[in-house]
């Protein structure tokens, strides 16, 4: 290895812990605003997708959200049991559930949006307007290079159809001939 390879090493190692670091900072500033209204961001962010996007298949909700299967049944399970949504059981097809935002995880959405929103742009308020762009525009080519899918990639998450039902969003675990919504 030529001593200018071994300082292409060094500089994205060091890069790499930077951009860990801050990525670690920035998620302990988001989850101290969110976590006195009792939810995670993670939890957060379930809440936003439920009411921003209506109906979904559960797959779809989580690659939308870039998680398990696993993990979305997980974070559904606490909410309900935080009164946030409710969790109901497909008609035909036991095994799929269909998760529904209720008005009190539409209300706790309203009151910790601000605050997560808030500590968001207090920390890309150091960076003037073309740095944020070009961290926008280096994140996604990170994330694309890293094998993630196009929409995610654009930060716009992935595709998928929405419907609301007496101001309730609702997530459809299941097949699509369950009645799922599916992405374009």
């Amino acid at each position: 290895m030529t001593a200018k390879d071994e300082r292409r090493r060094r500089r994205a190692l060091a890069a790499y812990g930077l951009l860990q670091r801050a990525a670690e900072l920035a998620a302990a500033r988001v989850e101290a605003a969110v976590h006195p209204h009792g939810v995670s961001p993670s939890q957060c962010a379930v809440l936003e997708a439920l009411a921003a996007h209506g109906p979904q298949h559960q797959q779809e909700l989580a690659t939308r959200l870039s998680r398990s299967k696993a993990q979305l049944t997980a974070q559904a399970e606490a909410l309900e049991a935080k009164g946030l949504v409710h969790r109901e059981r497909h008609p035909t097809d036991r095994r799929y559930m269909t998760v529904t935002l209720t008005d009190a995880g539409r209300a706790l959405l309203a009151a910790v949006e601000p605050a997560r929103v808030d500590a968001i742009a207090g920390m890309m308020a150091v960076l003037p307007g073309k740095q944020r762009a070009r961290l926008s525009k280096a994140c996604r080519r990170l994330v694309r290079s890293l094998g993630a899918a196009p929409a995610e990639a654009a930060g716009d998450g992935a595709g998928g159809g929405s419907e609301t039902t007496g101001g309730a969003a609702i997530v459809h675990e299941g097949p699509p001939d369950c009645g799922a919504a599916t992405a374009p």
